[in-house]
């Protein structure tokens, strides 16, 4: 029960990532980020599923980072 209100999860779309290079950085990205507990980047779908921590990072703190990277 608890676990569902600290852990939040999300599926993160991004047409914006077209290349293994891309799918690499925004791995970077999300796996610095404070809270994250879980990424999977997925280049085909161009997509992310992330799990984190929602007492550390907030999923507007998230999506903030991917589009200050241009995704």
């Amino acid at each position: 029960l608890l676990r569902g209100r600290v852990l939040g999860q999300a599926t993160i779309h991004m047409a914006q990532m077209k290349s293994e290079a891309d799918a690499v950085e925004v791995g970077k990205i999300l796996g610095g980020l404070p809270g994250m507990v879980d990424v999977h980047v997925d280049l085909e779908r161009r997509s992310a599923r992330i799990r984190y921590r929602r007492t550390k990072i907030a999923i507007e703190e998230i999506m903030r980072a991917l589009h200050a990277a241009g995704f």
